[in-house]
């Protein structure tokens, strides 16, 4: 699938006396603090990284890369070595092959759903603890919606960002059989709605069979607002139909954070993804980009 339109958790500044910078702690893992054991940044420097975070909106090791003190692939080989064994192998039947940010990083895919985080995560409210929510909207593309979805949701627990998928797909529960999970028959629901996935960190709604057209359903805060694990993630997954009115998705998103829409390229016609804009603006949701697939 083709796409177009990395960091962590917060870093740790080492403790100066008398101008002399104290040696870092070869047992702390995070990311400002393996930055400076590797020599990559300096104690004063995670202490400014730290500061333009506070302002910022994005993940340390992003705001490192933004004020050009490493570069790209200093961030993608320091968040290795600070996951350390977290990614899965190839052929493990846990999980789908599809779900390429759960294998490789620096798969070109992995790079593209990087980069789709980044629009996101600019969008999280101020505060470590706060719960941001984001839909996605798939016209036209149901498959490739719920493919990225899995694949943003683990990319963003591999982030530092605990995460929850709601898959909204009433029809074919597409995210469910990505990550080989069934009915939540049996298994404890976080907060009574969160299934755990494979990915540590990483939740799913349970399976919903149901013919409701987008109209019928109830908005999708009114199952969001029941998680309450502080600093989360939440991302639902909702595919619409072509005879699905502007105003009745708008409906069934407000409330959330942030939009991304996914369209098919020379399938989804471009006057229905304006009156899909113009609704989510009359109702406050802002749109934080488009994919094409």
């Amino acid at each position: 699938m083709r796409l177009r339109s990395i960091a962590a958790t917060d870093g740790v500044a080492a403790s100066t006396a008398a101008g002399v910078e104290a040696p870092a702690d070869p047992h702390d893992n995070r990311i400002g603090a393996v930055l400076v054991q590797t020599g990559h940044l300096r104690p004063k420097d995670v202490e400014d990284v730290l500061d333009r975070q506070a302002s910022g909106g994005l993940m340390f090791g992003e705001t490192a890369v933004a004020m050009g003190l490493i570069s790209p692939d200093v961030l993608d080989e320091t968040l290795r070595r600070q996951r350390g064994g977290e990614l899965f192998h190839p052929g493990d039947d846990r999980i789908s092959p599809m779900i390429v940010t759960a294998y490789d990083l620096e798969h070109g895919y992995a790079a593209r759903v990087r980069a789709i985080r980044s629009s996101i995560v600019r969008r999280r409210p101020d505060g470590t603890s706060a719960i941001a929510s984001c839909v996605l909207i798939g016209v036209d593309c149901d498959e490739e919606l719920a493919v990225l979805a899995a694949n943003l949701g683990v990319l963003m627990v591999h982030m530092g960002t605990p995460t929850l998928l709601m898959d909204a797909d009433r029809r074919q529960s597409r995210i469910h059989d990505l990550f080989r999970m069934s009915s939540s028959a049996g298994t404890a629901l976080v907060d009574g709605i969160g299934q755990p996935t494979p990915v540590p960190r990483l939740w799913l709604t349970p399976e919903v069979a149901s013919e409701q057209s987008v109209p019928e359903r109830q908005p999708l805060m009114h199952v969001a607002s029941r998680w309450k694990r502080a600093g989360t993630q939440i991302l639902a997954s909702l595919p619409v139909e072509r005879d699905d009115s502007a105003a009745s998705i708008a409906e069934a998103v407000s409330g959330m954070g942030a939009a991304l829409l996914i369209a098919r390229r020379h399938v989804t016609a471009v006057d229905q993804l304006r009156r899909m804009i113009d609704a989510m603006d009359e109702r406050s949701v802002p749109i934080v980009g488009m994919v094409m697939v």
